[in-house]
């Protein structure tokens, strides 16, 4: 609350430190790092596995935009994976795309 009282919210700081440190302690994690949307936290997600932008990324349409863009910041190839209308993949689709060089 003392941030909020403070009136200092943002997306670097003391607050944002301290934030990061207890949620490493809190799951026992050696470092924790706070992103400033989800976009920016897939984008990272997606780098700490190792997707570069010689890759291929396959996604699903029922998806927020964040998705396909933060493969797009990477330079990585994006592809939606087609679902019928039951939400369910279309056989043998994937297959398609992937040509055994697709990071899933």
């Amino acid at each position: 609350m003392d941030a909020i009282d403070s009136t200092f919210v943002s997306s670097v700081g003391e607050y944002v430190n301290r934030f990061e440190q207890d949620l490493a302690a809190f799951t026992g994690a050696a470092r924790a790092v706070a992103t400033v949307n989800g976009t920016c936290a897939l984008q990272v997600a997606l780098r700490l596995v190792g997707v570069e932008s010689t890759d291929e990324v396959i996604t699903q349409p029922l998806t927020f935009a964040a998705t396909a863009n933060a493969i797009a910041h990477l330079g990585a190839a994006r592809y939606l994976w087609m679902w019928t209308r039951l939400h369910g993949p279309q056989p043998g689709c994937a297959g398609n795309l992937a040509q055994g060089k697709c990071s899933v």
